[in-house]
């Protein structure tokens, strides 16, 4: 079997490669949840995923009895789990990944999970460009990997923390520690507060409407403040809340009319998109104190079942046709 990182689990090497410090104060890794006190509030967009929520889904149970009827899956996870030193579907807890800027290059990403430091020490020393830094008392590596070069570093026991640059890592480091103001204490995108039963991926962002110059169909979204979006299960309904937050009740009219249109659309596509056409009936669509809110629940095996045919889709792909 030939060392080298597996394609299928980009990710895993994605945080692994980091081949972080080791601390002597162990620490059981948090758990999946959000924690707004590790988050910059100068950050502009922020994205959890709740690995340990996830993995409790029926959605992700049958998607997982999806791919395990693969030939290759097996293998390439067994190679994976050799490669890395741990197993990337049942070891990691949660990721947070936020910015302070757009574009590529000033992500900040913290994993947490049960690693293996050892391994990923081995696996760092290896790579030709390593270099390790010093910051207080954290030891920063530097790697690079067919994504371009990475900066990383142990937060405590199980927290990695990964960026493009020295300075990121050490931006996120200075607000694990409490040294820099975090967004629980900010106010800023106050949105992220993930209370729903079962919520697997909580995002944010403000901040974006440069991002949408040149951009007609998201026009409606530049007058707007804050975009939130959740997806969760609970009691195997699989829900998806879109909440967009206007800065005055004539922009929020104006947003709630845009959705309402967008909906009466797929529910019209019932010929030609009949999935479509049904998750547009099953939206619920609501305006309270100048906050759009979009939110769909449908069940976990119809949801699989969509998402199988929109792969399918994307393959005999054609075009729709106006009603």
């Amino acid at each position: 079997m030939k060392n080298k990182p597996i394609t299928y689990f980009k990710i895993v090497s994605y945080i692994i490669a980091a081949a972080l410090v080791c601390l002597s104060a162990a620490r059981p890794a948090q758990a999946g949840p959000i924690l707004l006190q590790e988050v910059p509030a100068t950050a502009a967009w922020v994205v959890h995923c709740d690995f340990e929520a996830m993995r409790a889904t029926q959605l992700y149970s049958l998607i997982l009895q999806e791919f395990k009827q693969k030939p290759e899956f097996i293998p390439k996870l067994q190679q994976a789990q050799a490669f890395w030193g741990f197993d990337p579907l049942n070891d990691l807890t949660s990721m947070t990944l936020y910015g302070e800027q757009y574009g590529q290059g000033h992500e900040i990403l913290i994993v947490k999970g049960n690693y293996n430091r050892q391994r990923l020490m081995e696996l760092l020393l290896a790579n030709p460009d390593y270099e390790e830094s010093n910051y207080g008392s954290y030891s920063i590596y530097r790697w690079t990997d067919e994504h371009g070069r990475k900066y990383g570093t142990f937060f405590q026991d199980k927290t990695v923390v990964i960026a493009s640059s020295p300075e990121n890592v050490q931006l996120a480091l200075e607000t694990l520690v409490g040294k820099r103001e975090s967004m629980k204490t900010s106010g800023n995108l106050s949105g992220l507060v993930g209370k729903q039963e079962g919520l697997c991926l909580l995002g944010g962002a403000r901040s974006y409407q440069p991002l949408l110059e040149g951009k007609p169909h998201a026009r409606v979204l530049k007058n707007s403040e804050e975009v939130y979006l959740s997806l969760g299960e609970s009691q195997q309904q699989v829900y998806v809340d879109l909440r967009v937050k206007a800065p005055s009740d004539a922009t929020a009219d104006q947003i709630y009319q845009v959705a309402e249109g967008i909906i009466a659309f797929g529910m019209l596509m019932q010929q030609e998109r009949p999935v479509l056409s049904e998750l547009a009936q099953a939206a619920q669509l609501s305006l309270w104190d100048q906050v759009v809110n979009v939110r769909l629940t449908y069940p976990a095996e119809k949801t699989f079942e969509a998402l199988k045919n929109l792969k399918e889709l994307r393959h005999h792909r054609r075009p729709l046709q106006k009603p």
